[in-house]
């Protein structure tokens, strides 16, 4: 009875570490990246990851619709179960295309971002060079008076 008890305390261990060791999934890890995007080459970067994810759903969509344009033209093939896989077939193609329009949104959104941030800081770094020239000017000043003492 000992034995027992102690495999399924053993077991019921291992299933509580489970989930500690399992990954983060790329979407997670990728809405971390995105929270941490600061510059605008981080946007830059999420956008063409979006972009290119928004790609490979309008490639799996195209891939589905093929698949249920089989279902339906050779139903009988799949017996009872036809329908069911044509409904399958129909709720991915959904899928992907929410998916789709999410990332091409996404994609967007972080285009904006980036082209706003790259005027700021070109904004900024045209200042910087008269703020430079200034500076150098002031220098010659400051050491043109103290050559004069």
């Amino acid at each position: 009875m000992i034995k027992k008890l102690s495999k399924y305390f053993l077991v019921l261990a291992m299933f509580s570490l489970l989930p500690a060791c399992a990954q983060l999934g790329q979407q997670e890890a990728q809405n971390i990246d995105a929270k941490n995007a600061i510059t605008y080459i981080d946007h830059e970067k999420l956008a063409n990851y979006y972009a290119d994810q928004a790609k490979e759903m309008a490639a799996k969509v195209e891939e589905k619709k093929q698949l249920l344009s089989q279902y339906e033209n050779h139903s009988n093939k799949y017996g009872r179960r036809g329908p069911d896989i044509a409904s399958h077939a129909q709720a991915n193609i959904r899928y992907y295309e929410q998916a789709t329009n999410e990332a091409v949104k996404q994609a967007g959104f972080h285009q904006k971002i980036a082209a706003d941030l790259r005027k700021r800081e070109s904004a900024v770094n045209a200042e910087k060079p008269n703020q430079q020239e200034q500076q150098r000017i002031k220098s010659r000043i400051n050491s043109g008076s103290s050559n004069n003492l």
